[in-house]
């Protein structure tokens, strides 16, 4: 009987550590040295239709290099009403996003949405997951390479 609890006790705990350590997971982004562009686009949905009102390119390494370093902040979210079941993030209150592709050697390597719903700042991996990040990332992301607040 002992040894019974004690089993159980050993499995819960490797249950909790391991849901603590998924769930403070990092974002998976493209090693900073292979990354050769990032292209910005500021998207708005009308009635479905994605409208891009802004968009820039960025191969200066340093820029790339401090976006990359910023975006690396994100932690993976559970639990959240908001799944990344789709291409684009969909839901209420997700428009403008700003959609980032990262190209190494004029590959596409990733695509990422940035957006901010309820003062709240998230990444949106399509397919793969939802990360929490600082809204406050997102607004420096669109005033240094944009040129203007992200509302």
């Amino acid at each position: 009987m002992f040894m019974k609890k004690k089993i159980i006790v050993v499995v819960v705990i490797a249950i909790g550590i391991s849901l603590f350590l998924w769930r403070n997971a990092r974002i998976d982004l493209p090693e900073i040295e292979l990354v050769t562009e990032l292209k910005l686009a500021r998207t708005f949905v009308i009635d479905e239709n994605r409208i891009i009102v802004d968009s820039a390119i960025i191969k200066n390494y340093s820029d790339i290099k401090a976006i990359m370093s910023l975006l690396s902040n994100a932690k993976r979210l559970i639990g959240t009403r908001i799944r990344a079941a789709n291409e684009f993030p969909t839901g209420i209150g997700i428009t403008p996003y700003l959609r980032i592709n990262i190209y190494g050697d004029e590959h596409l390597m990733a695509r990422i949405f940035l957006y901010t719903m309820e003062n709240r700042g998230y990444i949106f991996v399509p397919y793969r997951a939802i990360y929490r990040i600082d809204s406050g990332i997102i607004s420096e992301i669109y005033l240094m390479h944009l040129g203007m607040n992200c509302s």
